[in-house]
Protein backbone atom coordinates (compact mmCIF):
# COMPACT_ATOMS: atom_id res chain seq x y z
CA UNK A 1 0.00 0.00 0.00
CA UNK A 2 1.91 2.79 -1.54
CA UNK A 3 -0.29 4.83 -2.66
CA UNK A 4 -1.34 8.60 -1.38
CA UNK A 5 -4.85 6.91 0.28
CA UNK A 6 -2.89 3.89 1.82
CA UNK A 7 0.02 6.55 3.65
CA UNK A 8 -3.24 8.96 4.60
CA UNK A 9 -4.75 5.65 6.26
CA UNK A 10 -1.90 4.26 8.05
CA UNK A 11 -1.04 7.66 9.18
CA UNK A 12 -4.26 7.58 10.84
CA UNK A 13 -4.38 4.55 11.86
CA UNK A 14 -0.62 5.21 13.83
CA UNK A 15 -2.08 8.24 15.07
CA UNK A 16 -5.36 6.82 16.82
CA UNK A 17 -2.99 4.42 18.05
CA UNK A 18 -0.69 6.65 19.64
CA UNK A 19 -3.83 8.89 21.73
CA UNK A 20 -5.33 4.91 22.75
CA UNK A 21 -2.26 4.04 24.07
CA UNK A 22 -1.43 7.19 25.83
CA UNK A 23 -5.01 8.03 26.92
CA UNK A 24 -6.83 4.49 27.41
CA UNK A 25 -3.79 2.48 29.02
CA UNK A 26 -1.98 5.51 30.26
CA UNK A 27 1.62 4.27 28.13
CA UNK A 28 4.39 6.79 28.82
CA UNK A 29 4.23 9.29 25.76
CA UNK A 30 7.41 8.47 24.81
CA UNK A 31 7.20 4.81 24.05
CA UNK A 32 3.54 5.33 22.26
CA UNK A 33 5.35 7.84 19.52
CA UNK A 34 7.86 4.99 19.33
CA UNK A 35 5.53 2.65 18.78
CA UNK A 36 3.64 4.55 16.36
CA UNK A 37 6.43 5.89 14.61
CA UNK A 38 7.50 1.77 14.14
CA UNK A 39 4.72 0.95 12.73
CA UNK A 40 5.10 3.76 9.84
CA UNK A 41 8.37 2.91 8.80
CA UNK A 42 7.77 -0.81 8.49
CA UNK A 43 4.14 -0.40 6.97
CA UNK A 44 6.17 2.35 4.31
CA UNK A 45 8.32 -0.65 3.77
CA UNK A 46 11.42 1.20 4.79
CA UNK A 47 12.69 -2.41 6.90
CA UNK A 48 13.06 -2.25 10.80
CA UNK A 49 16.98 -1.12 10.09
CA UNK A 50 15.87 1.99 7.71
CA UNK A 51 13.04 2.76 10.85
CA UNK A 52 15.27 2.69 13.62
CA UNK A 53 17.95 4.65 11.93
CA UNK A 54 15.16 7.20 11.04
CA UNK A 55 13.71 7.24 14.55
CA UNK A 56 17.02 7.27 16.28
CA UNK A 57 18.19 10.61 13.93
CA UNK A 58 15.00 12.28 14.66
CA UNK A 59 15.41 12.15 18.24
CA UNK A 60 18.86 13.24 18.01
CA UNK A 61 18.17 15.83 15.95
CA UNK A 62 15.42 17.30 18.23
CA UNK A 63 17.88 16.83 21.44
CA UNK A 64 20.19 18.85 19.82
CA UNK A 65 17.91 21.33 18.67
CA UNK A 66 16.45 21.53 22.43
CA UNK A 67 19.96 21.18 23.77
CA UNK A 68 21.18 24.52 21.47
CA UNK A 69 18.15 26.72 22.57
CA UNK A 70 18.63 26.01 26.19
CA UNK A 71 22.41 27.66 26.10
Amino acid sequence: MTSDVGVLINTAVAILAIVVLIVRFRVNPVISLVVGSLYLGLVSKLGLDKTVETITKGFGDIMAEVGARAC
